[in-house]
């Protein structure tokens, strides 16, 4: 019956588990359930492949399916059947998300599943990590604890399988809050063998472009073992079945339903049932009517309660609601056996006592929306004194939506300590932060200075952890104000803070001012830890001065034997880190990469996981700028990989793990694993953050030839607060784009924009100017070269005179400038040679020895720019009349540009060797009409674009009689009078 399987959330069998039915009134009410709904229709190839997961799952095959679709298609109706029709045992699982707003329940839907799964599997509550969810348990380190909270969940499924195969139903993730979406994440990308199926549903006519779900499917999706099925609207033969299966209605009722339904499921049943129950033929035109129409007919005591539910959410334990009512002195039982009874609230399971929820998440709004503005206040504080002791999170939300501010501020207090004990910190965030707003409004009792300080420090914490640093240095910097009121050990803690933040955000100036003066007061105070601290951030501030690196070994060193003596473990891995860098800048990578390792070893030793990620990035790093490529992707990986599993990838240093990842595969030649990483786990990061690792893929995607990648990276570089990593790769990806798709004027401009706000950020001496200078000259070449063809000497010498400028600011740039390593590694000699060769391009000089030393040291491991320089080498070559050296040049890059590929790059090859009469594998060469040959058709397209006989021999290295002769023969052939005529005859043969 409907109403047992209603009641029946968790089954493995009939036999073996027994289920008992929810006691007192639940049990009387879901006798009550007037009809069994009608059965499934025109849904049979989407239930054979959510039942195929389930079966597969059941072998030891994971599966999982994300379901999509509008409100009322008949996502809920499908899952519910396919519990039905799945071969047991199965064990049952479900949770669901509400809308609560801006701030959600951490965790919510896994609340619920595991509510269910200790029900059935009561081993399960002993597995560590569980405590947050199931009895909130204390955290012992924030960010340890998330790692712990997911793998426990990963376990108690685990577990849960070798009893029988577990099917877990979310609904509504369109109303997640971020923690449960990434404990998703985690747990669909760490499925293998387990006997695990899940289905996750979700609005998608809720879904806006910028929705943090979007991304998440998009990720998901992509994963091994997961479907994405959208579930379309009826049919309208399919919505008939389904309406002549409510009840008996003549053919032109069901004729007009079908009409008004537009293949909604939902809409079918309700239109339906208010035929049936009307006898009207006027069906009215808005659901919203017919809903409403529905409620009409309950009775006051009915319709009261359902009231009251509708404030609560879509779900509403029964005790809630029965506390609820008690107060007001409504008669529940009788009301709710006619709520049910008219398919307004259905049976289901909850708590001890079991709960209710709306028929369908549309029949909850219309309630709601409903209630006039008085009921709603007063409804949100009858819920708010019946929550007292509860969810300080729901608490707050009904507290603040019945006007009760200073108690909606003490409930988002409880509820931020809360959500960062359970590993949630974009929810604590979201918490903390109403709480500010309330202070700032004036609500309840002020705070202690102290609170407030206290209040401000966690949630730049918060901010941090869910990659959010500019609202990360924002609280810090209003914790240091709060603090000037207290003593001088808070306000040098609360500088220290500070300047962690300034450094994560790049704000390294203003991170050496704050240091210098944190330092003094640490100090003044002669507190051994602050002054430990304040030393190690100090040097890690005064790095990016090139002057300085005494003081900042002198301050390193001193922090790290004051933690050392302290205990202090973070402080001593901050140390050894800042030390390891010193070292590297000094050329001695071997002893850099000892303290970095030492330093992520105290750090995963102490717990400090942000300095773990520190480390591991500078491990990976140090490889990658000693061209060790396969090191430094293989540490990249496994630091990435860290980041994730602790929900950390969008912090600082997770995050420049991820953008070194991307970069190295790109390198490497990996085009698709490098556009792979730069769009994977996007969930959870702000939309700045995510825009930025999307924009280290440009590298991949200018080199392929994406046509919306140019666009992409002019559009970043427009963007306010974008890091200077990005910046600068935008700027070059950009320039070096425009200049591939025959825009050397923009291009240039694009380069000297990005090189200029990089020297703002930066310094003016900046390694990554010279990435930018070799572009910006390679530009300028285009440009002479195109100008001498024109015999445009003006424009030439002007493009000449730029670029030797510009190469002697890169020329400075590697002397000033503080590589890794203390010396420019292959890569910074590489570009520094390229922009030199450039400048001999541009200066009509070629110099094929420069070019093969610009191809050897890229020839590292870098394929996509060994080929870019053969290329030049061959062009030069060429220029020279070394043909068979050009040859071997040409079909090298030819064959790399096949393999990675590189789109543009293919076309600049293929083109050069057509001018060239340069044969290469599987490439024809230019063809033509009638009797003119391959070269005469290069001819005739070039003196169609109304070149001269010097432009074109020029052109295709030949000399200006050479191409004189095949003009003239041109003009026979196609018995053209002259050059006008031919340039029209070429445009009628399809030749331009």
């Amino acid at each position: 019956m409907a109403a047992d399987r209603a009641a029946r959330r968790v089954t493995l069998t009939a036999e073996s588990v027994p289920t008992s039915a929810p006691t007192g009134t639940m049990a009387d009410v879901a006798a009550f359930t007037a009809r069994d709904r009608p059965p499934l229709v025109g849904r049979e190839d989407e239930l054979r492949l959510l039942l195929d997961a389930v079966t597969a799952a059941g072998e030891g095959r994971p599966a999982a399916v994300l379901l999509g679709g509008d409100a009322g298609v008949g996502k809920t109706r499908l899952l519910a059947q396919v519990v039905e029709d799945a071969p047991r045992p199965l064990l049952v699982v479900r949770g669901g998300c509400v809308d609560l707003g801006e701030v959600g329940l951490p965790y919510l839907p896994f609340v619920e599943a595991l509510t269910d799964l200790v029900r059935a599997v009561p081993t399960v509550a002993d597995l560590p990590g569980l405590g947050p969810l199931l009895a909130g348990g204390t955290a012992v380190n924030d960010e340890v604890r998330r790692l712990q909270l997911f793998e426990a969940v990963a376990g108690a499924l685990r577990l849960a399988a070798e009893q029988a195969p577990v099917l877990l139903v979310l609904e509504d993730l369109h109303w997640a809050d971020a923690s449960s979406r990434e404990l998703l994440r985690f747990l669909l990308s760490r499925l293998r063998d387990e006997r695990v199926a899940v289905l996750a549903s979700y609005r998608a006519d809720d879904l806006h472009r910028r929705h943090p779900l979007v991304p998440l499917v998009a990720e998901l999706s992509r994963l091994g073992g997961v479907e994405h099925l959208m579930l379309q609207p009826l049919g309208d033969d399919a919505v008939g079945r389904h309406v002549r299966a409510i009840g008996a209605l003549p053919d032109d009722l069901v004729s007009l339903v079908v009409d008004r339904a537009e293949g909604n499921a939902y809409f079918a049943e309700e239109l339906a049932q208010a035929a049936l129950e009307t006898g009207r033929r006027d069906l009215p035109t808005r659901l919203t009517d017919v809903l409403l129409a529905r409620l009409s007919r309950l009775s006051e005591a009915a319709l009261a309660v359902v009231r009251v539910a509708a404030v609560a959410g879509r779900r509403v334990d029964h005790e809630l609601l029965a506390a609820a009512c008690t107060q007001t002195g409504l008669a529940l039982d009788e009301a709710l056996r006619e709520a049910v009874s008219a398919h307004v609230l259905e049976v289901g399971d909850g708590g001890a006592a079991g709960a209710y929820s709306f028929r369908h998440a549309l029949l909850q709004e219309t309630v709601y929306d409903d209630l006039l503005p008085g009921e709603r206040v007063r409804l949100h504080g009858l819920l708010a004194a019946v929550l007292e002791g509860g969810s300080p999170g729901e608490l707050a939300m009904h507290r603040e939506r019945s006007g009760d501010r200073g108690g909606a501020l003490a409930a988002y207090l409880e509820a931020g300590d809360a959500a960062m004990a359970a590993g949630a910190p974009h929810e604590a965030l979201a918490y903390r932060e109403r709480a500010l707003d309330l202070l700032a409004a004036g609500a309840g009792p002020d705070l202690s200075v102290q609170d407030r300080v206290d209040l401000l420090r966690g949630t730049a914490k918060a901010a941090k952890l869910a990659g959010d640093w500019s609202r990360a240095l924002a609280h810090a910097r209003a914790h240091v104000d709060v603090a000037q009121q207290l003593d001088e050990r808070g306000l040098a803690s609360a500088q220290q803070l500070l300047v962690s933040h300034l450094l994560d955000a790049d704000r390294e100036d203003d991170a050496v001012h704050v240091a210098t003066e944190a330092r003094a007061l640490a100090r003044k105070t002669g507190d051994a830890g602050l002054v430990a601290g304040a030393e190690s951030l100090y040097a890690r501030a005064v790095w990016s001065d090139l002057d300085r690196d005494d003081d900042v070994r002198e301050a390193a060193e001193a922090a790290y034997e004051a933690a050392l003596a302290s205990g202090l473990t973070e402080v001593q891995s901050e140390a050894l880190t800042t030390l390891g860098g010193l070292a590297e800048a000094a050329g001695d990578r071997d002893t850099a990469l000892v303290r970095y390792r030492q330093a992520r070893d105290v750090a995963v030793e102490g717990g400090h996981l942000m300095e773990e990620l520190r480390a591991r990035y500078n491990v990976a790093a140090n490889a990658f700028y000693a061209a060790d490529l396969p090191t430094a992707l293989r540490d990249a990986e496994e630091g990435v990989l860290r980041a994730l599993d602790l929900g950390l990838g969008w912090t600082p240093y997770g995050y420049s793990l991820r953008m070194l990842r991307v970069v190295v595969r790109y390198v490497s030649g990996d085009f698709r694993g490098s556009s792979d990483a730069a769009t994977s786990c996007l969930t959870g990061a702000v939309d700045l953050a995510r825009e930025s690792l999307l924009g280290v893929g440009l590298y991949t995607a200018v080199a392929r030839g994406d046509e919306r990648a140019v666009a992409h990276a002019l559009r970043l570089t427009e963007l306010p607060g974008l890091d200077a990593i990005t910046l600068l790769v935008a700027a070059g990806t950009g320039s070096d784009g425009l200049r591939m798709a025959g825009e050397p004027e923009r291009a240039v401009a694009v380069a000297e924009d990005g090189a200029r706000r990089l020297a703002q950020t930066w310094g003016e001496w900046s390694l990554g100017g010279i990435w930018l200078a070799a572009l910006g000259i390679a530009a300028l070449a285009d440009i002479a070269v195109a100008a001498r063809d024109r015999h445009d000497r003006a424009t030439a010498e002007a493009a000449v005179a730029r670029a030797e400028r510009w190469e002697q600011v890169a020329q400075e740039t590697a002397r000033r400038g503080r590589p890794r390593g203390g010396a420019l590694g292959p890569e910074g000699r590489a570009w520094l040679l390229r922009a030199t060769a450039e400048l001999t391009r541009a200066q009509g000089a070629p110099d094929p020895a420069l070019w093969r030393s610009v191809v050897a040291e890229f020839d590292y491991g870098y394929p996509y720019e060994v080929a870019r320089s053969r290329l030049r080498l061959a062009e030069a070559l060429l220029a020279l009349g070394e043909r068979t050296d050009a040859a071997q040049e040409l079909r090298a890059a030819h064959e790399t540009a096949a393999q990675l590929p590189a789109e543009p790059l293919m076309a600049e090859v293929v083109a050069l060797a057509r001018r060239g009469r340069i044969d290469l594998p599987g490439v024809r060469r230019a063809g033509g009409p009638g009797a003119l040959t391959p070269r005469e058709v290069e001819v005739l397209r070039l003196v169609a674009t109304g070149l001269t006989n010097r432009q074109v021999g020029a052109q295709l290295f030949m000399s200006e009689k050479t191409a004189s002769v095949h003009v003239s023969r041109i003009l026979t052939k196609l018995n053209a009078s002259g050059r006008a005529e031919a340039a029209a005859r070429a445009a009628q043969l399809g030749l331009l």
